[in-house]
């Protein structure tokens, strides 16, 4: 049970989005209370990559301990159709790797010691953002000035505000299992990406230390046979069906909040937020990044007097642009004719896979990774349309590097 009834600032949810509020606010000196109705070290469905602008966000906020999080770093990805190989890039920046059950429970560790309270393994059962109170199921009534909903996908903090947690028909939907090293056919150090496998999305295998992780994830709507495909891509890969409990859960890179507030003293960050990357759904660095946000909201609140909402609204928009850049790019990407055309492209040029290594190492913008896809498309753009509507020609003219 917390030590009080009242706390200056409530963060529900303690995943990275939450951990990285409620360590910024406890660096500042502030009270603060994280509830998760889990138990710590907890799984979670979470391919685990780590990319370069994770990195930089996770010393920003936490200063150190960046090498006891991760558990696998390689310098390069492979991308596949189906099986097929379409093309690598190695040595041309790191990638980082961790099971949830470890990195969140690292984390969480990281703000206990700094003081954060903690309520964990205890549900919410009503929350009532008028009087600012929160009930949970074990019967504690806590209230708060400020409050940050990090609490996923589901989150009940969006549902009250927007009256649903996500929108059904931008949702994405993955599946995934860990695979122990040493039980499949499939080697390999660096993480792979596998299109032609979902609609609207693609399988991946990311190497951790004793496993690898094996999923795939697309928007929810187009694939109602997920699972079937799920166990169609594990076919391929191993040469057999998978035989064990498969883990779901929602992901959105469908959507996001433009709007991600009650308007005043309550902030959405994370996934809670819909912030997630459109193009590979990765969601932990936009986590991390936002819940440091909000937490520099809610400080500079405390010292202003105005809203929370009004501090965080500049730095919020200037993140989303990210997502809205992706957006744009995803809806280039993943329409079956111009994804059909992009695995045609790839085997025979490199810039594609490089700039978007960049673009996940913040070596490059989205905004500069935009214009730079548009600028090569526009240059080969009379190739790339001979090749889409060439059906007797086999040789796949090159398109640059």
């Amino acid at each position: 049970m917390p030590n009080k009834s009242h706390y200056p600032v409530i963060v529900i949810g303690a995943g990275p989005a939450g951990t990285s509020a409620a360590y910024t606010l406890a660096k500042e000196g502030k009270k603060v209370l994280i509830i998760d109705k889990a138990t710590f070290p907890r799984e979670k469905l979470c391919g685990g990559l780590l990319t370069g602008r994770s990195k930089r966000v996770f010393l920003q906020v936490f200063n150190k301990g960046w090498n006891d999080a991760i558990e696998h770093t390689t310098d390069g990805a492979e991308i596949y159709e189906g099986t097929r190989l379409l093309n690598k890039v190695y040595g041309h920046c790191e990638f980082h790797q961790s099971k949830r059950l470890h990195f969140d429970d690292y984390l969480l560790k990281r703000c206990e010691a700094l003081g954060v309270e903690m309520l964990l393994g205890d549900g919410l059962l009503e929350l009532d953002l008028q009087e600012q109170k929160i009930r949970m199921k074990s019967g504690a009534l806590l209230t708060y000035d400020y409050l940050i909903g990090a609490d996923g996908v589901n989150s009940v903090v969006a549902k009250t505000i927007f009256g649903e947690s996500f929108n059904k028909k931008d949702i994405g939907f993955a599946l995934e299992v860990e695979i122990p090293k040493g039980q499949q056919k499939w080697v390999r150090e660096t993480p792979s990406l596998h299109f032609d496998v979902v609609n609207w999305g693609y399988g991946w295998i990311f190497p951790k230390s004793q496993s690898d992780t094996f999923g795939l994830a697309g928007l929810h709507r187009l694939n109602p046979d997920m699972k079937e495909r799920f166990q169609a891509f594990h076919q391929q890969v191993y040469g057999k069906p998978f035989d064990g409990k498969i883990k779901g859960h929602y992901i959105p890179f469908g959507t996001y909040r433009k709007k991600a507030t009650d308007g005043k003293n309550v902030l959405l960050t994370g996934d809670a937020a819909g912030l997630v990357d459109p193009i590979t759904g990765e969601g932990i660095a936009f986590a991390l990044e936002s819940g440091n946000l909000a937490g520099l909201a809610v400080v500079q609140s405390m010292e202003s007097g105005r809203s929370a909402w009004h501090h965080y609204r500049p730095m919020y928009k200037e993140l989303a642009l990210d997502i809205e850049i992706g957006h744009q790019l995803a809806r280039l990407l993943y329409p079956t004719r111009m994804n059909k055309l992009f695995r045609r492209i790839l085997p025979k040029t490199e810039f594609l896979m490089r700039a978007h290594m960049d673009l996940m190492n913040e070596k490059m913008s989205y905004a500069q990774f935009r214009s730079y896809v548009f600028q090569r498309l526009f240059k080969y753009g009379w190739r790339l349309v001979k090749m889409y509507f060439s059906s007797t020609s086999s040789k796949i003219p090159s398109v640059g590097s």
